[in-house]
């Protein structure tokens, strides 16, 4: 079998570990990454490999060489432009021999696998594609695959919020490809595995996943490789270090220097070259790399070190990379990187989480502060909100640029403070922005689109509420994105600029016009921008906006995204939201149409009947795009207009309208579990046939049930739906009955 690790990516999240150093060349203890998988290749007897390369690549070249030294022959080849993850192992197609299948592995993983036994399992499903599957404790950060009980891929997510998981069985980007499923790549043409070959396969039924129980890491950001670092020390890695082991657990390699009076604790590895001089202490959990040096009285705990600690250091749970230095006396806590060739002047202290960028150097007896970890607990981006005090708002605006977020629309109701701390943050990392006078946050929303914006920000009392470039809140991708750049202190180092936009209420009442004339009587009741939006765009459609007897009554919430509506009956803004998308199904059958992903089925259900395919925001691939386009159903004033638009095309009365919305009711519970959420999220949604369970929802003869992780504890939360309360209580309880049954560690 071919291997064809996949070793040409720049590997941001880890800077500054790779500001000079492909990921696969990073170390981990006295070989570096892509030494250990030639190692683990050689053990399982595949002396043949592609190495794909494009960033740095002569690093790689001059640092494994031809493979000789790892009992593997190597071939690289050199990816001119990307091509993604499964048009880079297609262009190393012609190498495999007849018959052959390819084992594709990324070079940035550490893994103990049983190549010969997921060999086994491809032929014997005479699969296209094996994908190897692991299970983990936090599946947000992968993407989760779902199989049946033969092992057969029934579908994925990637790397979606809590509220979408439903296993904890991740992809570990690690596959076996007959020749069949190569050739279906397209030749010099950007192709991933993920999101275009695996699903163009879902439908023949022979994409397999394969759940491996031995090690397995991405050590894609900085905290993944130093938890590597600890886990191959404690023996969980299914590697040793090559070093002779002069006591248990403590490995010194017979060509490093230490001074009988260093004291080593277990678990501690000192490589080739290394140097530990008197007083030193080391341990537990310290990796000394090759050439590392620890001077006189320095200490270190739970580190990876491979740079100089100077006379009385102290490193805790750190990473110092290759040339770097911490200064005489200095001090650097959990957390910190010292990046390479960086130094922390003498008597300095390093603050948990603090980066200290590469060749950056700080002054003797200076502090260097972290970026904003602090407040990463804080922030939840629940439905989009987030803390919105100026401190915090400053540093969200240079974390946006860093992101990539060059144009930026910012707004605010009652904290012009934080507005213009967002505002100062934005434009100090080099944004463009765009100052509006909305006053609430779906016309935030709605304007991003409209303006071409990146992202939008609205500030509503306390609460900052972010968009993105539909006009829908940040993807979880791109909030773990910006966490992560918030808690590095990133931004921009040029100056932005500014520009006041007016009249955004009037453009977002204009977008919702729907000319007519002698239309139905309405009544807009509230007060504030949400009121006065919805009341202008009934106007300029044609509708008579007056308080009268036989108007319908419409109550557009403060943030503008629903309204209520009165007429002969109350219809509430969840009742209105599924009028509207009835509506909209009715006026164009067959066209899909998007819901939010917390929409009732019975919304689903009534889209479906008339021929229309539902797609779920946050849930599917397009389903934010849609919404964007769609309008209805997500934002106040445009549903408002339509659904009344409609009424008076169609002679339908709101009560005829909500009659043909299936009746429905929904019970909420939840469950305290011992099994790791995710993994019994797995067993709950598996033990339903696969044309019952889809995602998170799963269908019973007498209704639906939502089931989700929560995402700050031990629990699964279950909403139950059904034709009423009293059947909706029933679901929810066989789902609590269910959990409680699965709970059994193993």
């Amino acid at each position: 079998m071919l291997a064809c690790i996949l070793a040409g990516g720049e590997g941001t999240r880890l800077r500054p570990l790779t500001s000079f150093l492909p990921k696969p060349m990073t170390e981990l203890g006295e070989r570096p990454v892509l030494g250990h998988i030639l190692g683990r290749l050689r053990s399982a007897g595949i002396t043949r490999a592609a190495v794909t390369v494009m960033y740095l690549p002569e690093v790689i070249r001059r640092g494994i060489g031809d493979g000789r030294e790892y009992g593997v022959e190597i071939t690289y080849r050199m990816e001119e432009s990307p091509l993604g993850t499964a048009g880079a192992a297609r262009a190393c197609a012609d190498l495999l021999e007849e018959g052959e299948d390819m084992l594709v592995l990324s070079g940035d993983g550490i893994f103990d696998a049983d190549f010969s036994a997921i060999a086994a399992a491809h032929k014997k499903n005479s699969a296209l594609v094996t994908m190897v599957l692991s299970h983990v404790s936090e599946p947000t950060e992968y993407g989760l695959v779902r199989t049946d009980g033969a092992g057969r891929v029934l579908g994925f997510a990637e790397k979606p919020d809590w509220d979408g998981v439903f296993t904890d069985l991740v992809n570990t980007g690690i596959y076996i490809l007959s020749k069949e499923a190569l050739m279906m790549i397209p030749e010099s043409k950007k192709y991933d595995f993920s999101g275009d070959l695996f699903p163009s396969l879902l439908p023949s039924g022979r994409l397999f996943g394969f759940v491996s129980r031995g090690y397995w890491c991405d050590i894609g950001s900085p905290e993944a490789y130093l938890k590597c670092h600890m886990d191959y020390l404690e023996g969980r890695t299914g590697l040793s270090p090559e070093s002779p082991e002069r006591e248990s657990g403590v490995w010194v390699s017979k060509k490093a220097s230490v001074s009988p009076e260093a004291k080593l604790i277990s678990p501690v590895l000192i490589c080739e070259g290394a140097r530990v001089e008197a007083g030193v202490r080391l341990g537990p959990g310290v990796v000394l790399g090759p050439g590392a040096v620890a001077e006189a009285g320095s200490t270190a705990v739970g580190s990876a070190v491979y740079g100089r600690l100077g006379r009385g250091a102290e490193v805790e749970d750190t990473i110092v990379c290759r040339e770097a230095v911490v200064g005489t006396c200095s001090v650097a806590r959990r957390g910190s990187i010292i990046g390479p060739g960086a130094h922390t002047g003498d008597h300095s202290f390093v603050a948990a989480g603090a980066v200290l960028e590469e060749n950056a150097c700080m002054e003797s007896g200076s502090v260097k502060k972290a970026g904003r970890q602090g407040d990463i607990g804080r922030v939840h981006f629940e439905n989009g909100a987030l803390p919105g005090e100026a401190e915090l708002c400053f540093a969200l605006g240079r974390a946006l640029c860093a992101m990539g977020k060059r144009r930026a629309l910012v707004g605010e109701r009652d904290n012009p403070a934080a507005a213009s701390a967002l505002t100062a943050g934005l434009l100090s990392g080099g944004a463009e922005v765009l100052y509006h006078d909305g006053s609430f946050c779906a016309a935030a929303a709605e304007l991003c689109p409209m303006l071409r914006g990146e992202v939008s920000l609205f500030l509503s009392g306390e609460k900052l509420w972010i968009y993105g470039e539909t006009g829908m809140p940040l993807s979880p991708g791109e909030q773990r994105k910006l966490l992560f750049a918030l808690s590095r202190g990133q931004g921009g180092e040029k100056t932005g600029n500014l520009r006041r936009i007016s009249g955004a209420e009037e453009l977002i009442a204009a977008s919702a016009v729907i000319p007519g004339e002698k239309r139905t009587p309405v009544w807009v009741s509230g007060e504030g921008g949400a009121r006065e939006v919805m009341e202008k765009a009934l106007r300029l459609s044609g509708f008579r906006v007056e308080n009268t007897k036989n108007a319908i009554l419409l109550g557009p919430t403060a943030d503008g995204f629903g309204f209520r509506m009165e007429y002969r009956g109350e219809f509430s803004t969840e009742h209105t939201r599924g009028m509207s998308l009835l509506a909209l199904a009715k006026s164009k059958p067959g066209a899909p149409v998007a819901l939010h992903a917390t929409d009732p089925a019975a919304f689903a259900l009534a889209v479906n009947r008339c021929g229309s395919a539902v797609l779920r925001v946050g849930r599917d691939a397009d389903g934010a795009e849609l919404a964007a386009k769609q309008g209805v159903g997500f934002y106040g004033a445009r549903s408002a207009v339509f659904l009344l638009a409609e009424l008076d095309r169609t002679g339908l009365s709101p009560e005829e309208l909500f009659g043909e919305l299936p009746p429905y009711a929904t019970v909420s519970a939840e469950v305290s579990c011992e099994t790791p959420r995710a993994r019994l999220m797995g067993r709950m949604v598996g033990s339903f046939s696969p044309d019952a369970a889809q995602g998170v929802t799963v269908s019973t003869p007498r209704g639906v049930a939502t089931l989700c992780p929560s995402a700050v504890s031990q629990k699964i939360k279950i909403v139950a739906e059904a034709a009423n309360a009293e059947i909706a209580g029933s679901i929810a309880g066989d789902m609590v009955r269910l959990a409680k049954s699965l709970d059994i560690k193993s």
